[in-house]
């Protein structure tokens, strides 16, 4: 089995819904508007006409030529007695973009970016706990920084920070302080090129030259990198780089850097103090927008946005931008530019179940009250009968950190598991998206291109929607558009408290942790992780190589996973032993159903059964053992696996060369000829070796002279039966 690499897709923010202002190259002053993602971006007046530079530089309106935006020639300025420009404008749809491919978009988002081009990382940030991150800050020979090391520090740390909040500060209050983030900043490093070098135009290659610039600088400077590998794996579990200037997410400005999460991958990632560096966030110094007037030093938004993608949580807009995505209702989305972006949006109730900071309370019927998001961590579950498939319910208001939502009352997330991805497109596709928000006004908005969030969306909202059902609309049917038989009525708001009442959940649905458990206790060798593969359909989100965290040669590996019927694979020759150490197996039965109900336990020493999962359950695999199936026959698996050489311990350490040795060996499993020639002893003779019984064999040692010795057992000595 190749070593597992971590895939990690270049994953942004969306366009700044701010204006900027912009001077032509003939002293035209124009506003504009960036539109997309780093992925799939263009520019549009106020007045939504999409417009290009041409090859000068100078802003014309757009015209569409084979799916790409192309100059037509028409300069944007003010220039009302130009007939011809004004019926050009005419005859154009607002709006226009480049026509991008799901094939084109996808491979935008994993440009240099592959198992092949990467060191091996962790995919995430700790969620939990206290830990450090680095900031490096680098700006350029050509464009330098306005604000300080001092003003940042105070940006990432200070509590309170503006009246508004610092950047740990809103991982406090979205965590429910489960998660404390201290930034060390240093800087300000000069990188080797001018600003424009490193721009979107030019690709994420040269922002990884970039930051393993400021890595390289930082290490000069006499960073210690390891006190960054919180979770101590020997990765830093990720930098974030603050480059001079403004970002390419206003106004779509390709001359500079898009605000992004990727890793540096083979061709720059370092190695220092011991520490891989690969995994990084990077976002500017300032901003620029106008028509707000806000503008100087960065906001926390697209930091805290970034960030969420370090905890490896994915977009929730919709990044070929055919919709809104969930819009304003989450910091994966559209939250991260509400308040100037100086106060975004709390993180939707999935993102934060996900992350771990919030145990959703599963429910089926009843009345119910929730207090708003920003106070409470409560959040209420209501299965469908499909696995992974479910609503979750929180109240969202006007105040804290959602002080600059659209509206306030009952949030209803329709969310889809299975829909869960590796490239970032989880929420792409309007019609079945993994996480969805049930407009309450039933008008979709957040459906369409170029929509937007408002006061309609929650209930019951300015539509005074006060009921979820299969007949409403919208309704809460599943995917399949088949009835749920979930009602969500009576839902009321009085002083930021919202009512409701549920009925007809399924209770059955609701993933549990599948414990697989392997136990080499017993095998000297050297134990290379094994793994634990499977049919999941889509519900193994973390079927990871196990691990082994008390060295005492029991693996574990955890798996969440819905109640259902699935099948595993337990790779062992692969994992801990080569294709050279087994004979072979045989009696496998792929059509055999293992009921695992809670509190279940089951032991055995198979590769391949089908698996039933009704609830907590523990897979204990020990060599020797035989699966105990439902209305299965007892099938027993015959495997001659190579043990390596042992080292007896003798007692103390050390003998006299006087004294001679009892020997006792003692094996749980089968032997194969095991005779005196099967042993070594360093420094002595091994003499009157038996079989005193079945599995027992005693021998004498006699030293040859005084010291510490080793007694080795022979490879291919001791048998799995």
């Amino acid at each position: 089995m190749s070593e597992t690499k971590a895939q990690i897709p270049v994953s942004d923010c969306p366009a700044s819904p701010y204006a900027i202002d912009m001077t032509q190259p003939d002293g035209t002053k124009i506003s504009i508007l960036g539109k997309g993602s780093m992925k799939n971006s263009w520019t549009e007046t106020l007045d939504g006409y999409s417009i290009v530079k041409n090859k000068d530089g100078v802003y014309e309106y757009a015209q569409k030529d084979n799916n790409r935006l192309i100059p037509s020639g028409f300069l944007v300025q003010e220039d009302k007695n130009n007939v011809d420009k004004q019926n050009f404008l005419d005859r154009q749809a607002k709006h226009l973009r480049s026509t991008i491919t799901a094939e084109e978009l996808s491979s935008a988002r994993l440009t240099g970016k592959s198992a092949d081009n990467d060191p091996g990382i962790n995919l995430a940030f700790p969620t939990q706990g206290t830990h450090k991150v680095l900031v490096l800050l680098i700006d350029y020979p050509d464009l330098t920084a306005t604000h300080t090391v001092a003003e940042f520090e105070n940006f990432m740390n200070k509590e309170n920070y503006n009246d508004t909040g610092s950047f740990r500060d809103y991982y406090l209050k979205v965590s429910g302080n489960k998660l404390d983030v201290n930034a060390d900043v240093v800087g300000w490093y000069r990188a080797d090129s001018a600003y424009q070098y490193y721009g979107k135009k030019n690709g994420y290659e040269r922002t990884r030259e970039l930051a393993g610039e400021a890595v390289d600088a930082a290490e000069a400077a006499g960073v210690d990198f390891s006190i960054y590998d919180n979770d101590e794996d020997g990765y830093i579990d990720g930098i974030i780089l603050v480059h001079a200037g403004q970002g390419a997410e206003e106004g779509s400005q390709e001359d500079y850097i898009w605000s992004h999460r990727s890793s540096l991958g083979s061709d720059y990632y370092r190695t220092y103090d011991g520490i891989i560096i690969n995994d990084y966030m990077v976002n500017p110094e300032r901003r620029v927008w106008s028509n707000s007037g806000a503008g100087g030093m960065v906001g926390i938004g697209v930091f805290c946005h970034e960030f969420g993608h370090g905890l490896n949580l994915p977009d929730l807009y919709d990044i070929d931008y055919s919709s809104a995505g969930v819009g304003s209702w989450g910091l994966m989305a559209g939250a991260t530019w509400l308040g100037d972006e100086k106060v975004p949006g709390f993180m939707s109730a999935w993102s934060r179940v996900t992350l771990g900071w919030i145990t959703p309370e599963k429910v089926s019927s009843g009345s119910y009250a929730l207090a708003a998001s920003t106070t409470s961590m409560v959040v209420y579950k209501v299965n469908t009968a499909v696995p992974g498939e479910y609503f979750l319910l929180e109240n969202r208001q006007q105040s804290g950190q959602d002080t600059y939502l659209k509206g306030s009352g009952l949030a209803i997330w329709h969310i889809d598991d299975n829909r869960r991805v590796s490239d970032n497109s989880d929420n792409a596709d309007e019609s079945h998206r993994l996480v969805d928000l049930e407009q309450a006004d039933g008008l979709g908005h957040l459906y369409i291109e170029d929509g937007a969030s408002d006061d309609g969306d929650l209930f019951p909202g300015s539509a005074e929607n006060t009921s979820f059902t299969d007949a409403s609309s919208p309704n809460s049917k599943t995917y399949n558009l088949v009835a749920s038989g979930i009602e969500i009525t009576g839902i009321s708001e009085e002083s930021g408290i919202v009512n409701f009442n549920v009925s007809g959940g399924d209770e059955r649905y609701d993933p549990v942790d599948v414990i697989f458990s392997l136990d080499l206790s017993n095998y000297a060798g050297a134990q290379t992780p094994p793994y634990v593969y499977g049919e999941w359909d889509n519900y193994c989100t973390n079927c990871n190589v196990m691990t082994d965290t008390d060295d005492d040669g029991i693996w574990i590996d955890t798996i969440s996973m819905g109640r259902g019927d699935y099948k595993f694979i337990f790779l062992t020759g692969v994992a801990f032993v080569t294709g050279t150490d087994y004979e072979g197996f045989s009696g496998l039965a792929t059509d055999c159903n293992v009921l695992a109900e809670a509190g279940s336990v089951f032991t055995t020493d198979h590769y391949f059964r089908s698996l039933q999962v009704l609830g907590e359950t523990e897979f204990q695999f020990y060599g020797g053992n035989t699966v105990k199936w439902n209305d299965c026959p007892v099938i027993n698996l015959t495997m001659n696996i190579t043990a390596a050489n042992s080292t007896e311990a003798i007692a103390n350490g050390v003998i006299s060369n006087d004294d001679s040795l009892v020997l006792t060996f003692t094996s749980s499993q089968g032997t194969v000829d095991f005779s005196a020639e099967d042993i070594t002893a360093a420094g002595g003779i091994i003499s009157d070796f038996s079989e005193t019984s079945t599995s027992v064999y005693t021998a004498i040692f006699t030293p040859l002279s005084d010291g510490a010795t080793s007694i080795d057992v022979a490879a291919g000595t001791f048998t799995d039966a």
